[in-house]
């Protein structure tokens, strides 16, 4: 096994770890213990709201390592061309580190169609800020969270990593809600789907 430590912060005001930094910092570790770059299918399962600091343990399937029942997230990706299995498990240093991340800048380029929302814009975010983002706009336009309530990120599942020029023409197809809780989102890249989203809502 193989572990990878980065320093953590908040997005925006938020009190948890932002599931697109979780999906960064999963990448980033693979190429920084020297494991190979992320290149084909993955798929990030976000279980719970992470507060503090973070362990990014890697593994390789042959090892039939498993997952704590304390980890917060755990994800299959393939590792220059292998299978490599993993999780995130929180340490006892709290975040104590905001970052700006102002979404209205990814949001005024973004248009709702029904159950399509369109991304026309030149950023300086990263694509899966600008798809989660737009995810969360289309979500609450179409089922507006009550109370203290909010659409969350559980799953990302992608054929392959996010290239930095996918953000161009973007959309994000709402597919069906599961019990008024539960969603599942296609990404459409250059007019072909590359992945989906499924979101929960939850309590913050």
């Amino acid at each position: 096994m193989h572990t990878y430590q980065p320093t953590l912060t908040f997005k925006g005001g938020r009190t948890y770890v932002h599931g697109t930094t979780i999906y960064e910092q999963i990448i980033l570790g693979a190429t920084s213990l020297g494991l190979g770059n992320v290149d084909g299918k993955l798929r990030i399962n976000l279980r719970g709201q992470l507060h503090h600091q973070a362990e990014f343990i890697y593994a390789d399937p042959s090892e039939k390592s498993s997952k704590p029942d304390t980890a917060v997230t755990d994800f299959d990706l393939t590792v220059s061309g292998k299978p490599m299995t993993g999780w995130v498990q929180a340490t006892v240093p709290p975040v104590d580190t905001n970052k700006t991340y102002n979404e209205n800048l990814i949001r005024q380029h973004a248009a709702i169609d029904g159950q399509t929302i369109t991304f026309n814009g030149q950023t300086d975010f990263q694509p899966i800020e600008v798809s989660t983002s737009m995810a969360v706009q289309l979500h609450q336009a179409l089922y507006p969270p009550q109370g203290n309530q909010k659409w969350l990120l559980a799953r990302v599942t992608l054929e392959q990593p996010f290239a930095p020029s996918k953000t161009q023409s973007m959309q994000l197809e709402l597919k069906r809600i599961i019990g008024n809780k539960f969603t599942e989102t296609n990404i459409i890249t250059q007019g072909k789907k590359c992945g989906q989203f499924h979101f929960l809502l939850g309590d913050v």
